[in-house]
């Protein structure tokens, strides 16, 4: 994960940036400190992607990866913006069914 921003008194909702297949939490890196005025900004590295740590591939799955990503989402104070890149847009969309 990587985080760029601090959340103060009147800050704007939070905002999650989830990659597309392949890469990582450094294809946000030029994004991220741009949004982060004024509000927390979290890049989640999926599990199985580089910079991740190692699981067995039988433990990849796409239900895994949407797990994360609503953990993360429900960890805010309140509902942040999620933005997904490619397979990143796929599993903002499926979280956002689970945790509106």
């Amino acid at each position: 994960m990587r985080e760029w921003g601090v959340p103060g008194p009147n800050t704007a909702p939070g905002v999650v940036l989830i990659h597309a297949s392949g890469l990582g939490v450094l294809e946000w890196a030029h994004l991220g400190p741009h949004l982060s005025e004024g509000r927390k900004v979290t890049a989640i590295q999926l599990l199985g992607y580089p910079g991740s740590s190692g699981l067995d591939e039988a433990t990849y799955t796409v239900s895994r990866d949407i797990a994360g990503v609503c953990a993360l989402v429900e960890s805010f104070p309140e509902p942040p913006h999620v933005l997904g890149h490619s397979y990143g847009g796929h599993l903002a969309l499926k979280a956002a069914m689970e945790v509106p």
